[in-house]
């Protein structure tokens, strides 16, 4: 899911509640960056021409200025939630674990996120003698904290096996209504 789709998700899941990244970062902003995005954003994640248009910028310097992710407000949600994660939720996983982690009444279940948020918004190309494609970030992000998460992922409330995952949080959720509808 873009992280776009992400936050209009849960603007309308919050009844319009303003979320904003958790991340402080800079996006690399050179002519090259922007011609590989434009290259190789449409095939990779269908992002339309137009779009890039309104919003690949390039800048003298080189990198887009840093932007410094707000403390996320909690926001209050009446619904409980179950999410699971695992080693497999990566990149716009990590930023969508990181929104959900400011609504209340959200529980995290499984293990450890990958831990792959520090480069983001990656571009592929081909390297011109050998034609080995690579796909690289272009943009460096981290945690309003600054605490590096590289490698060892965001943490779950409750530690579960990725194969008992589902089941669990099913049972979870039945214990959960039952106690809130007494």
């Amino acid at each position: 899911m873009a992280q776009k789709d992400t936050k209009r998700w849960l603007a309308v899941f919050t009844d319009g509640a303003t979320l904003v990244s958790p991340f402080t970062g800079a996006q690399l902003a050179t002519n090259t960056v922007r011609e590989l995005i434009f290259k190789s954003w449409p095939v990779l994640y269908g992002v339309p021409a137009e779009m890039l248009e309104e919003n690949v910028v390039t800048t003298e310097t080189g990198w887009s200025e840093i932007t410094l992710g707000p403390i996320p407000e909690r926001i209050p949600n009446d619904v409980a939630i179950v999410v699971l994660m695992d080693s497999w939720t990566v990149s716009a996983g990590e930023v969508f674990v990181e929104l959900l982690r400011s609504m209340d009444n959200v529980v995290f279940l499984g293990t450890n996120t990958s831990g792959r948020s520090l480069a983001g918004n990656p571009v592929q190309t081909a390297l011109p003698n050998s034609q080995l494609r690579v796909q690289f970030g272009t943009a460096l992000q981290m945690r309003r904290d600054f605490v590096d998460q590289e490698g060892v992922g965001l943490l779950p409330d409750f530690w579960v096996q990725p194969e008992n995952a589902v089941e669990l949080a099913v049972k979870f959720i039945q214990n959960y209504s039952q106690g809130t509808s007494q």
